[in-house]
């Protein structure tokens, strides 16, 4: 199932962490936006959305997108918000069928937001991708081009999970690991091409296993494959990371972002096991193996003996 950035932001409201809500308007002026059926509840303050940020991404004026809330411009008992100049170019709903009233309320600025989902999605939402090669006998390929054509890895150390052997053809090919056999590999960047260096050449078909991101949105419309609770999570970990910098930027306490970075973090990382599972680990390889042809001491116990006949008698 995808996602539109709209419906992040909406999942994200959903979780009723922010103090934040979206809905339709049922009118608008150049200073005020009403919605009588989610605003009007008569006795709450009138400062209840103070300062807020008034997102309205459907606007049909890029001008009127962003706004926020004056001290006391919610009033409770008619559902109207009223906004600080300046004036809206075009009142809501008055740009139908375009403006169909959308609007989002948030305590923290619409662009951090959608900038967190952008980080989210590149830098902490992956989708586990299998790509056979054919090798030839080489020790070291440039890793976007032919044979191999992997031109979404950048940083193979993070990206590149697991290599396997082929043989024979799927869906009943048999499929041993080549990194476990004492083989290795390690990226090489030469003159802004990154290559791939394997000890020994492999041959034959190899499979890597990686980690691809998803891309980053940058609209309302376009929609990404990455399921929604994953980067929901992820861009709330996101944001909550940004606004507890920024705070300590101003010298403000980080107490509170910092707890909810924590809790938005933990629910991440149960979505990037239940997406990446044994992959979800910063690296997953085999421990590096050696071999001696020197004998190793006989350090251990033979009868009642430490170290074999020669040893101390227990």
């Amino acid at each position: 199932m995808t996602s539109t950035r709209l419906q992040i932001r909406q999942a994200m409201l959903n979780e009723d962490v922010t103090g934040g809500l979206y809905g339709t308007a049922t009118a608008g002026a150049a200073t005020t936006l009403t919605d009588t059926t989610l605003l009007a509840v008569g006795g709450n303050a009138a400062s209840r959305y103070s300062n807020q940020y008034l997102y309205r991404p459907a606007a049909a004026n890029a001008a009127d997108y962003y706004r926020r809330v004056t001290a006391a411009g919610y009033a409770p008992t008619t559902g109207v918000l009223t906004h600080g100049t300046p004036n809206y170019t075009q009142a809501p709903l008055a740009g139908a069928p375009a403006d169909s009233g959308y609007y989002e309320l948030w305590p923290y600025d619409p662009r951090i937001v959608n900038r967190a989902i952008a980080r989210a999605l590149t830098d902490r939402c992956f989708s586990i991708q299998q790509d056979s090669v054919t090798t030839n006998g080489q020790t070291r390929y440039d890793v976007t081009a032919a044979p191999f054509s992997l031109t979404s890895i950048t940083t193979i150390q993070d990206q590149v999970l697991e290599i396997s052997q082929i043989t024979g053809t799927d869906p009943n090919a048999a499929v041993s690991r080549w990194d476990r056999a004492g083989n290795t590999w390690w990226p090489e960047l030469d003159n802004g091409t990154l290559y791939m260096r394997f000890k020994p050449a492999p041959t034959g078909t190899i499979r890597l296993t990686w980690k691809a991101p998803y891309a980053a949105l940058t609209d309302e419309s376009t929609t990404t494959a990455c399921p929604l609770d994953y980067v929901k999570w992820a861009a709330f970990f996101e944001l909550f990371d940004a606004l507890a910098r920024d705070a300590k930027r101003r010298g403000e306490p980080t107490e509170q972002y910092d707890a909810m970075k924590a809790d938005a973090f933990t629910r991440y990382w149960a979505e990037n096991h239940k997406h990446l599972g044994e992959y979800a680990a910063q690296l997953y390889r085999g421990k590096a193996r050696w071999k001696s042809t020197a004998p190793a001491p006989r350090m251990g116990r033979a009868g009642s003996q430490l170290g074999g006949s020669m040893g101390r008698t227990i």
